[in-house]
């Protein structure tokens, strides 16, 4: 797993994914949560629509790493490191999921993901953010519908979240409804 990670973090999506899918996937605890992830990540980010399904639902079944990995990374910018697997970096990679998730449009996963415990272990803020983000670029490419639940749990997530209310008044507008979205 440690010599994919370069490949992540350039975000060399197409030389990664066939790379995942030709590995066995690793069944240390802190890194079969890393290889879901990255393996769902390349098939969105690459267009993959066969097995996207499964890998996502995979992915979303997993349980985020419980600590830290340290890892050696051979990277041909920077030379062998050492590489510090942690929630953050952990939640970093997966906010770039969810936004890439959602701005193509599969909002069926949207149940999924807000029940999944990688979207739970992201603060209520960045939630609220992540969803707020996605819903107004779905607004922009006129996905009226699909960008309202969105911006509904961003309003659960953070009631005063000011990019969420102005999402929700123009899904109000289009509804005809112009009192709410005042």
């Amino acid at each position: 797993m440690e010599f994919v990670l370069p490949l992540v973090f350039h975000e060399q999506w197409s030389a990664l994914e066939p790379l995942l899918k030709s590995m066995t996937p690793p069944s240390a605890p802190n890194l079969a949560p890393w290889y879901a992830l990255a393996l769902a990540h390349s098939a969105l980010k690459n267009g993959t629509v066969e097995g996207l399904d499964d890998k996502v639902k995979n992915f979303l079944a997993t349980t985020p790493p419980s600590g830290a990995t340290t890892v050696t990374v051979s990277d041909s910018q920077v030379g062998t490191t050492r590489l510090t697997l942690d929630q953050k970096l952990y939640a970093d990679l997966l906010k770039s999921f969810f936004t890439e998730l959602f701005q193509q449009g599969y909002v069926q996963y949207f149940p999924e993901v807000q029940n999944s415990s990688g979207f739970a272990m992201l603060p209520e803020n960045e939630r609220a953010a992540l969803l707020s983000r996605s819903a107004l670029h779905m607004l922009a490419s006129g996905n009226m519908q699909q960008a309202a639940p969105l911006l509904e749990a961003a309003l659960t997530a953070a009631p005063q979240w000011a990019d969420a209310h102005l999402g929700m008044a123009l899904v109000e507008k289009s509804r005809g409804n112009g009192t709410a979205a005042r």
